[in-house]
């Protein structure tokens, strides 16, 4: 048997045990069907958030079916839904922002292996043109664009989303 505890002015219930105010006995029929994150309490009862389509958001993010404070942000989404703050409001993360993560994210990606693995060779480049060699000058360049264009070909930008 699981119990939960509601705490006042909230509907996300947590674990609990021993004799506690408010607690409630997890059913069953939802014990093996979802995680405890999902649980949310309304009307005394437990509820699975995920059958949901309208929430109220907290400060954090959190999505709660009852609004226990004015502050919160009403938003019509699924439980799984994630949601990202955009300036003062919450709203759904679109298929654009996945793209803006994941171009970013093959970006840094590519300046750290720049600076790793090109760089050496445009500096010892520049020693050596300093120096008069040119024939070495030319070689570590040619090594640059060829460890720049294999870097590239390892780290291939995303696909951006259809408009």
């Amino acid at each position: 048997m699981i119990t939960v505890q509601v705490q006042s002015g909230s509907d996300i219930p947590n674990l609990a045990f021993g004799s506690m105010p408010n607690l409630l006995t997890v059913p069953d029929n939802l014990t093996g069907a979802l995680s405890l994150d999902r649980l949310r309490v309304v009307d005394g009862d437990l509820v699975d958030a995920a059958g949901y389509s309208r929430f109220y958001i907290d400060e954090v993010g959190v999505k709660h079916i009852k609004q226990h404070d004015e502050t919160w942000q009403e938003i019509e989404c699924g439980y799984s839904d994630v949601l990202i703050k955009d300036g003062p409001v919450w709203r759904l993360k679109t298929e654009q922002d996945v793209y803006q993560e994941q171009y970013k994210a093959v970006d840094d990606k590519r300046q750290s292996e720049y600076t790793q693995r090109v760089r050496p060779h445009l500096e010892e480049a520049e020693i050596k043109k300093h120096m008069g060699d040119q024939a070495e000058y030319s070689r570590l360049m040619d090594l640059a664009v060829q460890e720049r264009e294999l870097i590239q070909t390892e780290n291939p930008w995303p696909t951006p989303p259809e408009v």
